[in-house]
């Protein structure tokens, strides 16, 4: 890896911008990227590259540098291999190395963990690699042994994963673990972009979960962008449902609709999440499906950038704002209906807290689940099933 020196002074500042401001990753390295148009592909990746290494490795280079007295920077560059660290192999001869060090979690982040995460410390370490990348194949659009053979005659590394066991449960899937990104092979997946979508294992599980046998109408709150939507409609697709997507940002809405014009004649509506269109389906829905916002503090994998920004402040907006909109739609489910509750959260705050509030409403619970990244190859997930009496 070879970087020049504007590219080192903006990975300085930007990683201390991340750090100590709270800023998030990405949006940091676009504005470099877009300041800097004169950078070449391989330029642009070196720098991608080291961004997110120094962020998610921090304390560890911080520890090697005052050992060596050496800047962070230069303690990561000494430990480049061809673009590839293997931190496993990394040896630091010193028995007081901490878990924070080692694994760089900064201290508060350690103790919010273990106060509210199941086996805090084994999924911590989990969440220290960097995720994999995963394709949820649409099997309403293609085949997926079709799809595999098209990855086979693309040369394109990959591995299928048609079911996975986890705990008691065994899954069925439509999955595929890519070894690289999409990018490099770009050609096909533009042509086969209807075939499949870019999603999480955990997340694609939680779906996979949920029992829609005999359900006419489901209500989504805190759609987003479409990924549960698109989900939904590819595994109902024989019965195809009526489903109310809603949100509360207008932009993510429109995202929705574009993300699933790909399956013709869907019965999917869209609502702005206001008090007026909630109301209009009161005592409406056969099944209510809440993936509510929340500290994300399952998915460190993909986005290191959250140490820095999870306190014990965001935990209670978080709790504060899933209150809220469990108050909002629980209304909307029918008396029998089956209330769906998902998190990207390991924090019991964020989920045995806002299950326990259900049942205390009325609702009973049929199933409760935590995805932790230590026992699966996935994001750190919350899953529970409820019935309203």
């Amino acid at each position: 890896m070879r970087l020049f020196p504007n590219q080192i002074t903006a990975i300085e500042s930007l990683v201390k911008s991340v750090v100590e401001d709270q800023k998030v990753l990405d949006a940091e390295i676009k504005i470099q990227i877009d300041l800097n148009k004169k950078w070449g592909g391989r330029d642009r990746r070196y720098f991608q590259q080291a961004c997110y290494d120094l962020v998610r490795h921090y304390e560890l280079f911080h520890y090697i540098a005052t050992k060596n007295q050496t800047s962070r920077l230069t303690a990561y560059l000494n430990s480049l291999v061809d673009l590839h660290i293997d931190f496993e192999k990394i040896e630091i001869e010193n028995p007081e190395l901490t878990f924070g060090d080692r694994y760089s979690i900064p201290e508060n982040l350690l103790e919010i963990y273990k106060a509210q995460a199941p086996n805090a410390e084994e999924n911590l370490k989990a969440m220290q690699k960097a995720g994999p990348i995963f394709l949820r194949i649409n099997t309403s659009m293609t085949k997926f042994e079709d799809f595999v053979k098209s990855l086979v005659k693309a040369e394109i590394a990959h591995k299928k994963i048609e079911e996975i066991n986890y705990g008691d449960e065994t899954i069925s899937l439509s999955t595929i673990e890519l070894e690289q990104s999409t990018h490099r092979s770009k050609a096909f997946f533009e042509l086969n972009q209807n075939c499949y979508d870019i999603q999480d294992i955990g997340s694609q599980i939680l779906t996979t979960l949920v029992d829609f046998q005999g359900v006419n109408m489901i209500i989504e709150a805190c759609a987003g962008n479409g990924g549960k939507t698109s989900h939904i409609i590819d595994l109902t697709r024989n019965e195809n449902p009526l489903i109310i997507s809603m949100d509360s940002e207008r932009k993510k809405l429109e995202n929705l609709v574009l993300r699933i014009a790909k399956w013709k004649n869907h019965k999917v509506v869209t609502e702005k999440a206001n008090d007026k269109d909630i109301a209009k389906y009161t005592n409406m829905a056969d099944l209510l499906y809440l993936d509510v916002p929340c500290t994300g503090s399952g998915t460190l994998r993909r986005q290191a950038d959250l140490k820095y920004r999870i306190s014990n402040s965001l935990l209670e907006e978080k709790k504060e704002l899933q209150q809220d909109i469990l108050k909002k739609f629980h209304p909307t489910l029918k008396a029998g209906g089956q209330l769906i509750y998902t998190t990207c959260s390991l924090f019991r705050a964020e989920n045995d807290d806002q299950v326990d509030w259900l049942i205390s409403q009325g609702f009973e619970l049929k199933k409760s689940l935590y995805l932790e990244p230590s026992k699966y190859n996935g994001d750190g997930f919350f899953f529970a099933s409820l019935i309203k009496k």
